[in-house]
């Protein structure tokens, strides 16, 4: 008798340790699935933001390269023939070396 009760509380502590490892692992398994889940919903949210900042920058530069096309077509003169009173002629006047 004695050593069905022995049997019997091995058997029971053993059904036991199976049942807390098998307990831990889905509790460890669930918390790397959640971390994982977080790590790939930041580095989504990163490239989001990536995305949305290469697409600004696209929009800004197509603009500005519209403005320019739009910028009307001047003919060059050099410097040293630049009407008085010009931006060419101020320039001139403060960069030159006379």
């Amino acid at each position: 008798m004695i050593a069905l009760k022995v049997w019997a509380t091995t058997l029971l502590t053993a059904l036991a340790a199976v049942l807390a490892a098998f307990g831990w692992g889905r509790w460890r398994g669930r918390q790397r699935a959640r971390d994982e889940a977080e790590s790939r919903l930041a580095a989504s949210e990163q490239q989001a933001a990536i995305a949305e900042r290469v697409a600004a920058h696209s929009q800004t530069r197509s603009e500005v390269d519209t403005l320019v096309h739009q910028l009307p077509d001047a003919e060059t003169t050099p410097v040293a023939e630049a009407v008085a009173d010009s931006a060419a002629d101020r320039l001139r006047n403060e960069w030159s070396r006379d």
